[in-house]
């Protein structure tokens, strides 16, 4: 990655994704995430600023710190299972880390598909994830096709209104495909 130094805006310094990451792993073991879930998270932020995604990258650190600080967002995620059945999970985050409790959720998809042709997982209680794209990959690289939906607290408009109704609902799927282009 280049980052711009502070002696002139045209001056820049070379740090491996590897050293960043380890850097952001750091910061975020400093507010009492556990090495884990820091590494979790500073490798989706890296990545998303790797894929040109920069607003789900590296300046959601502080943002995150922020919340980690202000007890928003518990350090330590431990997301518990409301109901299961089949192929179908609630998952409750506990205001766990966002990227820490959507792990546990693509595995628990991953998982159930395996073994019923589909797996379906609701997440409750959760944070920021950061890139979606970086959760639907997780599946399609094991053969799944991953469909992930969100939603956030209200922040637009709605038509001749002056308070706030609806969210943001991103969608992000992404099926498997060969290695092979040829195969």
């Amino acid at each position: 990655m280049t980052l711009p130094t502070n002696d002139t805006a045209t001056a820049t310094m070379q740090l491996s994704a590897g050293t960043v990451a380890d850097h952001a792993t750091s910061i975020l073991e400093a507010v009492g995430v556990p090495e884990r879930d820091a590494r979790l998270v500073a490798d989706s932020l890296v990545t998303a600023d790797m894929w040109g995604h920069p607003s789900h990258g590296l300046l959601r650190l502080s943002w995150y710190v922020a919340r980690l600080k202000s007890g928003v967002m518990n350090p330590v995620t431990n997301p518990q299972v409301v109901s299961r059945y089949g192929a179908v999970t609630v998952l409750d985050g506990r205001d766990g880390i966002g990227q820490a409790v959507t792990d546990a959720a693509i595995t628990r998809a991953g998982d159930a598909a395996e073994i019923h042709g589909i797996g379906a997982v609701a997440v409750r209680n959760s944070n920021h994830f950061g890139t979606a794209a970086y959760w639907t990959r997780a599946l399609a690289d094991r053969g799944c096709v991953g469909i992930l939906t969100t939603s956030s607290s209200p922040s637009t408009f709605a038509p001749i209104t002056s308070t706030t109704s609806s969210t943001a609902s991103p969608r992000m799927p992404a099926p498997p495909c060969a290695t092979n282009p040829d195969a």
